[in-house]
């Protein structure tokens, strides 16, 4: 299939969302790192060094989401030290 040689299509809407025993070719190119949640969103867990670099890779991912025309949603996950810098925000 080589997917990583393919151009996103544009949304145009009616498009059908792959399903079931659809999905698994795709997720077998893609490596073990990628899974799916309930055939609904496709996940993988990046960890960084530093915060620099993470916001690098972020970028770099916004610049091919962008160039692709399909942008994907980036979730940063909670750790103590978000609720850590919020107590000391609202002491502010």
């Amino acid at each position: 299939m080589n997917l990583a040689q393919k151009t996103c299509k544009s949304c145009e809407g009616g498009v059908q969302p792959l399903l079931g025993d659809k999905i698994g070719p795709y997720l077998d190119e893609l490596g073990d790192a990628w899974q799916t949640i309930n055939d609904e969103r496709l996940v993988r867990t990046f960890s960084f060094g530093t915060f620099a670099d993470a916001m690098e890779f972020v970028n770099q991912v916004a610049r091919l989401a962008e160039s692709e025309g399909h942008h994907p949603d980036i979730e940063i996950g909670l750790s103590e030290n978000d609720f850590i810098l919020a107590a000391k925000i609202n002491a502010l």
